[in-house]
């Protein structure tokens, strides 16, 4: 029972809303702490929110926007770590004081070590991290046409994540490393930001009580950009001064990485359904489709389906045999796209090479051979049912 206690959490929230027949606005925030079962393991939320409606005549427009801030901090000598230590030894001495060794004797030509975690998790570690958000999202609609709605949505995240952990020169893990290489400090930075959005023009009416219309057109548009760093520091003097810049080294065999992901996308489609009578239907759809994940000279595809169905329900002669109350006989055939590669797939990429340094600068080998023809990878699906 060490390393654990009883979990507690609590929540707050305060909101505020009001506004008139056009107008509606809710403002909040919350805020949320949880300790952990772990001792250490701590998570602090605070958030906002702002709303806006509005809707009047043929318009209305909702915008929300959501900022979070999380903090967490986390227990750096993990439960297995305890519960590898044999219940018969002794946790602290007579003073109270928690020793490096639960157990330190030799045994013939060996010595027999034990290391005592409470020692460990009682030195000057830290794992702590942050992480900011920002959501925003925009839709407004207007119906001005008879029959037909036009609406427009954007939206954009933007989320950052930071994370240390520093392990004390004084851990048993480093008992067997030289001076200088004792201690830890591990850094990792991931930022995101994103926005997507989309414009719909929507048509629907019944004709002459048998004809049944719907027509869809739009255009949708997305990015996404992620960059990530990190390191690892060791050899400190200390767990007084927890910062890198008080480090002998970086790891060995290791240096600071860097890694950076985008990609944008956009489509132009349209939907067509026809129905007559409630009997029978025709649906259509066609998309051109574009990515920067392809290759330069195949950025764009097009996508198509098509299908048909007949109630038979519907039909006369079924609806007087009186056995079933839903038959149908539909097909359909289209080729469906995807676009689930990595980011840079069809470009030719390279890494610097430090070892390759000359009078122009850092060299760089080719980490990968790009590909400017590929292409989207399309099925042909038929499919016959009732």
């Amino acid at each position: 029972s060490e390393p654990v206690r009883t979990g507690f959490m609590h929540k707050h929230s305060f909101a505020i809303e009001g506004g008139d027949e056009s107008m509606r606005y809710n403002v909040g925030l919350n805020y949320s702490a949880k300790d952990g079962v772990m001792k250490q393991s701590v998570r602090d939320i605070l958030g906002g929110y702002v709303t806006l409606m509005y809707r009047k005549n043929n318009f209305s427009f909702n915008n929300s926007l959501n900022v979070d801030y999380t903090k967490t901090e986390n227990p750096v000598i993990p439960f297995s770590s305890y519960a590898k230590a044999n219940p018969y030894y002794r946790k602290r001495n007579d003073e109270g004081v928690a020793e490096k060794y639960l157990e330190n004797r030799k045994v013939g030509a060996r010595t027999v070590k034990a290391f005592n975690p409470i020692y460990d998790a009682e030195q000057g570690n830290e794992d702590k991290g942050t992480q900011f958000g920002i959501r925003e999202q925009f839709q407004a609609e207007w119906s001005g046409l008879k029959d037909t709605r036009i609406r427009a949505r954007f939206g954009l995240n933007k989320n950052n994540k930071d994370s240390h952990i520093f392990k004390s020169p004084e851990l048993s893990e480093f008992n067997d490393k030289e001076e200088t290489k004792r201690g830890s400090y591990k850094k990792n930075t991931e930022n995101t930001f994103s926005y997507d959005g989309e414009l719909t023009i929507t048509y629907g009416a019944l004709l002459g009580e048998r004809h049944m219309i719907n027509a869809v057109g739009g255009w949708k548009f997305n990015s996404s950009k992620t960059t990530r760093d990190a390191y690892v520091a060791i050899g400190f003097a200390n767990d007084e001064i927890r910062n890198p810049a008080f480090s002998s080294m970086y790891e060995e065999d290791s240096k600071p990485t860097y890694g950076e992901s985008e990609s944008r996308g956009t489509s132009f489609y349209g939907n067509f359904g026809y129905s007559y009578d409630n009997r029978y239907q025709l649906d259509a759809t066609i998309r051109m489709d574009g990515s920067s994940v392809f290759g330069v000279n195949r950025h764009f595809t097009t996508i198509w389906s098509t299908g048909i169905s007949w109630n038979l329900h519907n039909e006369k002669f079924i609806k007087d045999a009186g056995w079933t109350n839903l038959f149908k006989l539909r097909a359909s055939i289209g080729n469906p796209g995807n676009q689930n590669f990595d980011s840079y797939q069809s470009f030719t990429t390279y890494i610097y090479n430090t070892q390759l340094l000359n009078v122009l600068g850092t060299g760089v080998t080719i980490q990968k051979f790009g590909n400017p023809d590929l292409e989207w990878q399309k099925t042909l699906n038929l499919t016959v049912g009732t």
